[in-house]
């Protein structure tokens, strides 16, 4: 389930570029208490592939916030705003400006 490692930090990574007609405001993720997870990146794109909204929760935080449905677990991003990430102070704004 781990996606990136940077330094010591086990990274879970979720992209998702959603089209304009598109509600759905969540991401497929299983919740398991034992993944050896440090924090979870939820990154959102607009149809034009354009950095839209950025999440950054730790795995601990983000556990509780994983629902069980009939489809699979999913996590809501309204239930992790808190962690939503102001873009323009995003690090390697090169590498950021691409996205925007």
């Amino acid at each position: 389930m781990l996606d990136v490692k940077v330094d010591n930090t086990k990274i879970q990574v979720k992209t998702h570029a959603k089209a304009a007609s598109t509600y759905a405001r969540w991401s497929y993720i299983k919740r398991d208490p034992t993944a050896d997870i440090d924090e979870l990146i939820i990154i959102v794109f607009s149809p034009e592939y354009k950095l839209k909204e950025f999440y950054k929760i730790k795995w601990v935080d983000a556990l509780p916030l994983i629902k069980e449905e009939k489809d699979g677990h999913k996590i809501y991003w309204n239930h992790i705003n808190k962690h939503q990430a102001d873009i323009k102070t995003l690090p390697k704004p090169d590498l950021i400006s691409v996205f925007k």
